[in-house]
């Protein structure tokens, strides 16, 4: 089916190959400390390096303006290896790279939430290794060739390459080049985790800036040894469950092999049917919070406080392949005893031999409209309304499974500078062939009260450069001035069908597929409220020193009528009566002191709760009641060997809890009798800016030994090891 529907596209994609295709990486992080960026936001048709800027498709149908930037990655991006390690608040991973996570920022899966992420069609997990060809393929828009290349090498045959290449063959079209590639040796001996992501991608313009076409094409090859079981007590373990086993083979089964390769192909198309000249979108505030930050003219040229109004057209069409297979042909079958869970699906009787292989394809098709309406400087306001068709085939060992399902949506955003409010609204409405329908709603507000009045814009007092008044007098040195105060709330609905793993396979078979027609939707109900505060921000030539800061943040999560896994990975649904709450606070801040020392915090403390006496008890214990990630560093902006350096140290604390165990083949958490001990983890690290170029050192789990000699998080998974770690991320050519 995927060879012909290939086919199909190709036909449907000649206009597209004429004009060649771009390669994309991960979406990267805006970047605001740059020099030149800031300029740069409010000058966007100004061609002064750098020159390279990122080009969204949402933002385009949006209308907000594009966002030009340099490529000096962020912080975070510099600091970890691991995509999971960067994840605010409480989560659990099982310690290797490449290995699944169990995310639950507020006592819900992740997966109940919106996320760039791509979300495996069978399992309902994000899935952080797949690139999603409609949210995380980045297009660019340069007027000289961009070269980056991002490479990482660490301990136990760790090694990342990440590497981009992007020029504009004319002025109104780019191609892009992205290759990702990922080796780590696990905790035990002989077990070798691979990751390969080719990905191409394309945009073009019309010169009149009315048409934009987005394409791109990606390939994914993913191979990860994983243990092929479990035991379902941690009596059972066969080992000190605060000790590594460095060096050893697995102490359960031997290695097993846990493949998978994706392809997609990608189509977005966005026609401006009026209100949309030979300029830029409306020139308002987006991620970057252009708001916040000081003006050269009080009045954009572009619009003269003229109406802006503004319609477009969508079409967006997906085709995904997956191939999924699982094997272990050295299953040792004298562990299969009471206290032992064999990796799913469950060996048939006598069987030494596991292979199970799973073609999954997935064809979406989007139409919608978008609609703004705004007064420069005073307001915006956006509606889109969408009409969607997905189409998921599923082949089991033979067994074929269709489910098509239709989608509408609406999403409609208004923003008011003056008061910094910015009200946002999604809906959406899926029926299906195989589930019931399913209805998701996200709302939110957010805004700033005037509770104390903003400073006029001044001259900062610790400018890092005595003569940059002199020097550049049209720099914007001085305090970004700002409404200290921001109010935020949001609320989330999903009544949520059961996953098709859930659905469709019995753990009671071998490779089989049979529908289980007693599961209901689950509702998941969340809120969130909070309270921030920022300091006035110095601006030194284009250059940002950070704000203190400081939010508040308390939650409410509720699940009830639940679908989740027992002890011996069963699937059952909460009763009536029954549900899995969550109640929460978070606080996050900065302190600057001395003018280059910071301390950052991060710092979780939750409750879960539940009247259920069966196994989804578990869940309410199974993430700890506090968690902290809190940094110490220097930062210099100004020293004579580096644009910026950068040294400090990280600090990682959690309670203990309850551990998930994983299962092999699926990559699903269920309940078990393993407690986590409560640990901490001292990461140092150092980084510095030389040109184009930045080199950074991390030291990871530096205080292993000294307290114990590892931990856990997830059963037979050990979490991981010391290890030193450094890495380049280098724009070879801008």
């Amino acid at each position: 089916m995927l060879k012909r529907l290939n086919s199909f596209l190709f036909l449907f994609l000649i206009p597209l190959w004429i004009f060649p295709q771009v390669f994309p990486g991960r979406e990267l992080q805006v970047d605001t400390t740059a020099r030149d960026s800031v300029s740069d936001l409010y000058n966007p048709d100004k061609q002064v390096k750098p020159d390279t800027r990122l080009v969204f498709p949402e933002a385009v149908f949006a209308h907000r303006a594009q966002v030009r930037k340099t490529f000096s990655a962020s912080m975070e991006r510099l600091m970890y290896f691991d995509p999971m390690d960067s994840v605010s608040g409480t989560i659990q991973t099982i310690g290797q790279i490449g290995k699944p996570a169990f995310i639950s920022p507020y006592g819900l899966s992740q997966s109940h939430f919106l996320a760039p992420y791509w979300k495996n069609p069978v399992f309902g997990r994000y899935d952080v290794y797949v690139l999603n060809p409609a949210g995380e393929m980045p297009y660019y828009d340069t007027k000289t060739n961009f070269v980056n290349i991002d490479y990482v090498q660490g301990g136990r045959s760790l090694q990342l390459l990440d590497g981009t290449l992007s020029r504009n063959i004319t002025p109104e079209w780019n191609i892009t080049g992205h290759y990702k590639a990922r080796r780590s040796q696990s905790a035990y001996t002989e077990m070798l985790n691979q990751h390969r992501v080719v990905a191409a991608s394309s945009y073009f313009r019309s010169r009149n800036n009315r048409y934009h076409l987005f394409a791109n094409w990606n390939y994914n090859e993913l191979q990860d040894a994983v243990n092929g079981g479990m035991y379902r007590l941690e009596r059972d373990l066969p080992y000190d469950t605060t000790t590594f086993f460095k060096g050893l083979e697995t102490p359960l089964l031997t290695d097993a092999v846990h493949f998978q390769i994706y392809r997609s192909l990608y189509v977005d198309q966005v026609y401006h049917l009026f209100g949309h000249g030979a300029g830029d979108p409306i020139p308002l505030a987006d991620s970057l919070r252009a708001d916040t930050l000081k003006k050269r003219e009080k009045k954009p040229q572009l619009y003269e406080n003229r109406t802006a109004q503004r319609l477009s057209l969508r079409f967006t069409g997906s085709l995904m392949g997956g191939y999924h297979r699982f094997g272990d042909e050295k299953i040792d079958t004298t562990r299969n005893h009471a206290g032992f869970i064999p990796a799913y699906p469950a060996l048939a009787p006598g069987t030494n031999k596991l292979f199970h292989e799973l073609l999954t394809d997935d064809l979406k098709l989007t139409g919608g409209a978008s609609y703004s309406l705004a007064f420069p400087e005073k307001l915006y306001w956006n509606v889109q309304a969408f009409l969607g068709y997905r189409r998921l085939w599923f082949d089991l060992a033979g067994t074929a499974l269709t489910d098509d399902r239709t989608e509408q949506k609406v999403k409609s955003e208004l923003y008011i500078p003056a008061l910094k409010l910015r009200q946002r609204f999604e809906g959406s409405r899926t029926s299906s062939t195989l589930f019931n329908g399913e209805t998701y709603l996200f709302a939110d507000l957010s805004f700033s009260p005037r509770l104390i009045k903003a400073e006029k814009d001044s001259l900062a007092a610790d400018s890092l450069a005595a003569d940059s008044v002199a020097s550049d007098s049209t720099a914007f040195e001085g305090l970004i001035s700002t409404n200290p105060f921001s109010l935020y709330a949001a609320l989330n609905f999903y009544d949520q069908n059961p996953t098709v793993f859930q659905t469709y396979y019995p753990q009671t078979s071998y490779l089989s597929m049979a529908g289980n027609s007693e599961l209901r939707n689950s509702q998941m109900l969340h809120f969130r409220a909070g309270l921030s505060w920022e300091g006035n921000r110095p601006l030194v030539l284009g250059d940002t020193v950070f704000a203190n800061q400081l939010s508040l943040m308390a939650f409410v999560s509720r699940a009830g009528r639940k679908v989740y896994y027992t002890r011996d990975f069963q699937v059952a649904q909460a009763t009536a009566g029954e549900s899995l709450n969550w109640i929460g606070l978070i606080l996050k801040g900065r302190v600057r002191f001395m003018k280059k020392f910071y301390a950052e915090g991060n710092m979780r403390y939750q409750l879960g709760s539940t009247a259920a006496t069966n196994d989804l008890a578990y869940y309410a214990s199974s993430l700890p009641k506090f968690h902290a990630k809190t940094a110490f560093f220097y930062d210099n902006r100004n020293v004579s060997f580096a644009g910026s350096f950068r040294l400090g140290a990280e600090l990682h604390f959690f309670t203990g809890y309850r551990g998930m165990a994983m299962d092999a083949f699926s990559g699903e958490f269920f309940p078990t009798d393993y407690s986590v001990k409560a640990y901490p983890r001292l990461d140092l690290f150092g980084m510095m800016q030389i040109k184009k170029a930045y080199l950074w050192v991390r030291w990871i789990h530096a205080n292993e030994y000294l307290l114990a000699r590892g931990y856990y998080e997830t059963p037979f998974y050990p979490a991981l090891e010391r290890t030193l770690v450094f890495g380049v991320n280098w724009s070879v050519y801008d």
